[in-house]
């Protein structure tokens, strides 16, 4: 078949998927066209990319200098949804008072700039972050935040899944790469298999969740061809994750779909704290034995994977021996602008990551960093399991991100660095308030809804 023919039968598959998806939806705000083409992004590749603009990470002048294309529509976003935010009156004060943890993290990787050998650059990746946070508040306080949710992680699957296979096939300049060993990988509209496996695994898990909730309502005939456009894009996204062969992704979709049908398997539906004991102590327990005493090696083999963990302790190596600040770190994301980065590249070519959420947190904030996340997720993964022993749905949903996001950082940076990941598990971290309002499909033991707010 012709590139260019499999590449228009692809895009109009996508069209047809969200014209279908948009009239099964009740009407939602324009204002997630805000949320949902910064997910699409983040989910895919800079805009400069598509456009022939994306900068090589080959020094550290040109990684500091990043991309005009990319700052300007990352500020377009943040302006609009910052003004959407205004209309809308958000709380901030109650927003802050329900985020306490969170808000004391990004406070110290803010303060973080101020030790950074490049302060400017830092102090503006930070306020990237945060504007990220704001994009994602205009989801959160939609009139049905968890309509808004699966819609527009749903639609991100839409686009993503079925143009990564085109692009796999056809185009391989960009649809595939080449690894650190010299082995060809799939990353469809992704820069790097792990990426791929990683929207595989977050869009996946709930274009899933959606499609158990349309189960369980019996849906009617006339929703029966949603229904089955759906478990197409779903296994398109399962054939990716295995053709990747990104294995961490694999083992959270594993997890993840293992929490969230834990409701379905009559032990753990009898004893559901069994599910909470295994998120907050077996995964955090096993991910340090595996990074400080290197437990777990039938494990690591059964995945195909050795002790090194495809390299990475080689990394680990390389990277904590050149941290010079110990207790604060070289301050926020400032480890891949100086000497030590140069260093690295001398390595590994461009690696520009750490490939460990807790190794780059480290080299970030130091030793306090890693102390005040690890508190933030435990308070986070704390309120979350609460939300899963109230038996619904959503309640299952947020924890589930929440160990996924642990067990992912084990292995791929995602925590501050804006990956589909750390996005959904913001989304499902922040309690949002706003004016109580029944969402659009209403099932009972889904609406969670307090006398004047609503947990999102």
């Amino acid at each position: 078949m012709p590139p260019a023919l499999a590449l228009w039968i692809a895009l109009a598959f996508v069209f047809w998927l969200l014209r279908r998806d948009a009239a099964s939806r009740p009407k939602l705000s324009a204002a997630l066209w805000i949320p949902q083409i910064w997910l699409l992004v983040r989910g895919s590749r800079q805009i400069s990319f598509w456009f022939g603009g994306g900068i090589a990470a080959n020094s550290t002048a040109s990684y500091v200098e990043g991309s005009p294309i990319d700052r300007l529509f990352a500020f377009a976003l943040m302006g609009a949804a910052l003004f959407v935010l205004q209309r809308r009156r958000l709380d901030w004060g109650s927003l802050i008072s329900r985020n306490k943890a969170l808000c004391v993290l990004f406070l110290y990787f803010g303060l973080s700039a101020l030790w950074s050998d490049y302060t400017f650059v830092s102090f503006k990746r930070w306020i990237k972050e945060m504007g990220s946070v704001v994009i994602l508040l205009v989801l959160l306080t939609e009139s049905d935040p968890i309509l808004a949710i699966k819609t527009v992680f749903v639609r991100c699957a839409c686009v993503c899944f079925p143009l990564s296979i085109p692009l796999y096939k056809y185009y391989p300049a960009i649809g595939r790469a080449y690894g650190m060993g010299g082995g060809q990988q799939i990353t469809g509209v992704t820069g790097q298999k792990n990426e791929l496996g990683e929207i595989c695994a977050v869009f996946g898990l709930i274009l899933l969740w959606e499609l158990l909730e349309i189960w369980k309502r019996k849906a009617k005939p006339k929703d029966r061809m949603g229904i089955y456009s759906r478990l197409v894009v779903l296994a398109l996204g399962a054939w990716l994750l295995v053709a990747c062969d990104s294995q961490t992704s694999l083992m959270c979709s594993i997890v993840g779909a293992g929490i969230l049908l834990s409701d379905r398997i009559p032990l753990l539906k009898r004893t559901p704290k069994l599910v909470v004991l295994f998120g907050l102590v077996v995964v955090p327990s096993l991910i340090l034995g595996l990074m400080i005493y290197h437990v777990g090696n039938p494990i690591v083999e059964t995945l195909g994977r050795d002790m090194t963990f495809t390299g990475r302790t080689k990394i680990w190596e390389l990277v904590l021996g050149l941290q010079a600040n110990p207790l604060l770190g070289k301050g926020f994301y400032s480890f891949w602008l100086g000497d030590a980065a140069e260093k690295m590249w001398g390595e590994f070519s461009t690696i520009t990551t750490a490939h460990s959420g807790y190794v780059e947190t480290y080299l970030d904030g130091g030793y306090v960093g890693v102390f005040v996340l690890v508190i933030a997720l435990a308070v986070v993964g704390w309120k979350l399991a609460g939300e899963f022993l109230r038996g619904t749905m959503f309640g299952r949903v947020r924890f589930m991100f929440w160990v996924m996001a642990v067990m992912l950082n084990f292995s791929e940076s995602s925590f501050f660095r804006l990956t589909p990941m750390w996005l959904a598990f913001l989304v499902m971290a922040l309690d949002v308030p706003q004016p109580a309002m029944v969402p659009s499909v209403v099932d009972a033991d889904e609406v969670v809804v307090s006398k004047a707010t609503v947990v999102a």
